[in-house]
């Protein structure tokens, strides 16, 4: 907001509600999970790319399956196939040699699924992966188990976050709130009094009438 002649910014001073959890959602988880796809992609294409540029396509061609990212950051949102292999299948490097029949390096691909290694991290490119070694798969697997697990945390706080007010609230209820069934009861309650009480002085008025006609 503006100050007079100065503009204020308030966005760390916003912890709580609805615009809090926004703000946290942009500042920390999305990034986070940014990043975990980005290493997912650059592995990804690191590995294939190692083992399909030694291979052959049936046409002849030699080079990368994946358009090569230059660094682990948006390299998810920058994979892509090479223009060769968007332009024929034949560019795929199924083999060490152009002929039909090899198929060695269609294997090598397929055994990556298996295959563990270091994983290059952010920031790691161009020196040597930093990262623990793990298959594809198993990145994979850590990947979807990381985000899982942090959807099940927040869902425990959301739930403990209800459950708290709505103990506030019955407490509050308690304190200051009006039951119309506890209104109705005491009312019944109290009309029965004033007849009972009615009855009484009806029947002490009446005594009191006999005595003076007594006299």
């Amino acid at each position: 907001y503006r100050d007079g002649s100065n503009d204020v910014d308030v966005t760390g001073s916003i912890g709580g509600g609805r615009l809090g959890g926004a703000l946290r959602a942009r500042d920390v988880l999305l990034p986070g999970a940014i990043r975990t796809l980005d290493t997912l992609a650059y592995n990804l294409a690191s590995s294939v790319n190692a083992v399909h540029a030694a291979g052959t396509g049936l046409d002849g061609t030699v080079g990368d399956f994946f358009a090569a990212p230059p660094m682990v950051e948006d390299a998810a949102r920058d994979l892509q196939l090479e223009a060769a292999i968007l332009a024929s299948p034949d560019a795929i490097a199924a083999g060490l040699t152009a002929a039909p029949s090899d198929n060695r390096q269609a294997l090598a691909l397929a055994a990556l699924r298996t295959t563990p290694g270091p994983l290059f991290l952010p920031g790691d490119p161009p020196g040597p992966p930093t990262g623990p070694s793990r298959t594809l798969l198993e990145q994979v697997a850590v990947t979807v188990t990381d985000a899982g697990e942090q959807a099940r945390m927040f869902e425990t706080a959301r739930s403990q976050q209800e459950r708290i007010i709505e103990n506030l609230e019955n407490r509050r209820e308690a304190v200051s709130g009006v039951s119309l069934d506890e209104e109705v009861t005491q009312l019944v309650e109290l009309q029965a009094a004033f007849q009972a009480n009615s009855r009484i002085v009806s029947l002490v008025e009446e005594r009191l009438d006999d005595v003076v006609a007594m006299l």
